[in-house]
């Protein structure tokens, strides 16, 4: 059963990039995870790190794409498409590469053109994650950031994130956390619902994240966009 999120509620949720959770999941588990926030087959090791954050409004989210500057529509279409068909599997190597690879593949394949306008809306991607997560992040284990007067400090994270992953020869990246935080923030924010993951306790027991109290759900109708 999906719990209804309210505004007020903090929710805590795993990473689909934390090596830990890749180490104790299979690929398709943590994959589907990646692409729907649903975490209720993820097993969650005590070792993984969460991040909890604030549910954010459609709105609050429309408000954090302006805020990242004009997007490319060609950029757009063509990053769409791609995507779709690494997705699909199109391709005669798609198996072997991943999603990922497959995805590289056709950028690889693409006019002069078109790669610098998938180039452009791959970076206008990154701003608006950054500025979502400037929103929705309350906290991060094992990031240790102080308050900051225009919301979380999210280039401080991710230079973390990069330094670990550089000491430690972790697989792992700053843009690569923020990103699938604010796909995660921007799922449940379209649905209004979040459903919690499996939690390994110290003992090895399996337990269940407390889920958020209930409460509005926030994609209740939004006003009108003015004319």
């Amino acid at each position: 059963m999906w719990i209804a999120t309210s505004l007020d509620d903090e929710i805590q949720i795993p990473l689909a990039v934390d090596p830990e959770i890749i180490e104790a999941n299979e690929a398709a588990a943590v994959a589907a995870y990646r692409f729907t926030s649903d975490a209720t087959d993820l097993d969650v090791p005590e070792g993984a790190a969460l991040v909890t954050i604030r549910p954010l409004s459609r709105l609050v989210i429309r408000m954090a794409e302006a805020s990242t500057g004009r997007r490319s529509h060609r950029g757009e279409l063509v990053y769409s498409e791609a995507m779709r068909a690494a997705i699909a599997g199109d391709g005669a190597d798609s198996d072997r590469l991943g999603i990922a690879g497959a995805c590289a593949d056709r950028y690889d394949a693409l006019s002069g053109a078109d790669a610098a306008a998938y180039d452009r809306h791959e970076a206008w991607l990154v701003r608006r994650a950054r500025e979502i997560c400037r929103r929705a992040i309350v906290a991060v284990d094992g990031a240790d950031l102080p308050p900051h007067p225009e919301g979380y400090d999210v280039e401080a994270l991710e230079a973390g994130i990069d330094a670990f992953a550089v000491a430690e020869g972790a697989d792992i990246s700053g843009v690569a956390v923020i990103t699938e935080i604010a796909g995660h923030v921007m799922q449940i924010g379209r649905s209004g619902k979040w459903r919690g993951p499996s939690c390994r306790s110290p003992s090895g027991a399996t337990t269940t994240t407390p889920p958020p109290a209930a409460g509005d759900a926030i994609n209740a109708p939004e006003a009108p966009t003015p004319a």
